[in-house]
């Protein structure tokens, strides 16, 4: 993510919407949410800075997954996946099905 550059170079070019922003698992999900305000969540992940200015540009976040088969206690501290392809803990087809479906 490149912060204000970034969405300065999106509104600048006229984009409406950017998906490169991942939110911290939590629940609920969030949901898309314009970049006019302050972003709602903590700026998360390896290398990202997020934006500190208002801009035009729809946020269309990533959230993060629980990547457990049985979800647990709501105050345990799980490390979350923002793509199934880092999910590290889905082994099998079925572990992948397990974790989404309720």
């Amino acid at each position: 993510l490149g912060g204000n550059n970034m969405f300065a170079a999106l509104e600048e070019s006229e984009f409406l919407y950017d998906s490169s922003m991942v939110a911290p698992l939590q629940n609920p999900p969030l949901w898309p949410y314009t970049t006019y305000f302050a972003i709602p969540h903590a700026c998360h992940g390896n290398f990202q800075k997020c934006p500190t200015r208002s801009y035009g540009v729809w946020e269309m976040v990533m959230n993060e997954f629980d990547p457990r088969e049985l979800p647990g206690d709501s105050t345990e501290q799980v490390s979350g996946c923002v793509m199934l392809d880092s999910c590290t803990e889905i082994r099998t087809p079925d572990a992948l099905y397990n974790v989404l479906t309720p």
